[in-house]
């Protein structure tokens, strides 16, 4: 299996706990053969859509963990599929990106997740399409609607909505007397502003649940933000541990799913607080390397046995 994958700088990877290494280490040992590159090395033109990329493999010293060839351009059909690992912000360069992947999706080569399903969506919005499981939510960017919203339910959070990590994200009081001042300074620097009701069981964890082509895997992980913080993410300073998934989780997952086949959507984390689903994160889903070592095999190899049946079935 020769396989491309699309991510940030290779350089920028957190050796310690990023998934996409987990990937590249457990396809490698598969004897696939892993190319990788950037969303700057993709080319289109008459002759179709061509890629500069570096051909990795085991590394050959001991203070590395992957060792590359010069760099090859190379037809996109070269590949049996392309894997995208690239991190938001979801900005203009991200839409160019999946832009160009979708014409090589639309002449056969697969593409995980699927460059056309991604470009229809988005990772806040869309749990607002399976509503009976979301918070009180309202996407705006009305500002008299965006205050009376915080009126009603006293304490929310704003999040961007193309970003990642807890960045741009605020816990406002409907007593704040910088609340106004602060939703106006947002509204100039985003289209729109998602803003949620507080969920004050976040205290507790924010799960996240791996689905890997429709299936949620047996256990997920849980970040739990550090004390005075309302942001659970492993950037802004959350510890984490490992839990069962909950019957409650399961459903969730099943509702969802169809959804995400629709889309081509491979692999996905559901993050749920409290039992409300609150993101559906499909353009680079982390925390697998969270997990324990013998869970971590195990999802590495269902996610490479999926990655290898959906491109054998196509």
């Amino acid at each position: 299996m020769r396989f491309l994958i699309i991510a940030d700088p290779i350089n920028t990877l957190q050796v310690a706990k990023d998934t996409t290494i987990g990937i590249i280490h457990h396809a490698l040992e598969r004897n696939w053969i892993c190319h990788y590159a950037t969303s700057k090395d993709l080319m289109l033109s008459n002759s179709g859509l061509t890629i500069s990329s570096v051909r990795l493999s085991k590394p050959k010293t001991k203070n590395a963990w992957y060792h590359a060839t010069s760099s090859v351009t190379l037809p996109a059909n070269t590949f049996d599929f392309i894997l995208v690992r690239k991190d938001p912000p979801c900005d203009l360069s991200y839409t160019s990106m999946l832009l160009l992947l979708a014409q090589a999706e639309q002449m056969g080569v697969p593409v995980y997740n699927s460059a056309i399903g991604m470009l229809s969506m988005n990772e806040k919005i869309n749990a607002l399409t399976f509503r009976n499981y979301s918070p009180q939510t309202l996407i705006s960017a009305n500002y008299k609607e965006i205050m009376n919203f915080i009126s009603t339910h006293r304490t929310v959070v704003i999040k961007p909505l193309w970003k990642m990590g807890g960045e741009g994200v605020f816990k406002v009081n409907s007593k704040d007397s910088n609340g106004p001042v602060l939703i106006q300074m947002l509204l100039t620097q985003e289209p729109l502003l998602l803003i949620q009701k507080f969920i004050a069981g976040v205290t507790k964890g924010d799960r996240r649940i791996f689905v890997i082509n429709g299936k949620a895997f047996d256990r997920v992980i849980v970040r739990v933000p550090k004390a005075g913080e309302h942001r659970a993410n492993m950037a802004a300073g959350g510890t984490w541990h490992e839990d069962g998934i909950t019957e409650h989780e399961k459903l969730i997952v099943g509702t969802v799913s169809p959804f995400l086949i629709e889309k081509g959507i491979i692999f996905a984390g559901l993050d749920i607080i409290s039992g409300f689903l609150t993101e559906i994160n499909y353009t680079s889903p982390t925390c697998a390397r969270q997990l324990s070592k013998n869970y971590q095999m195990l999802f590495f190899k269902s996610l490479l046995d999926q990655l290898h049946a959906a491109t054998r079935s196509i």
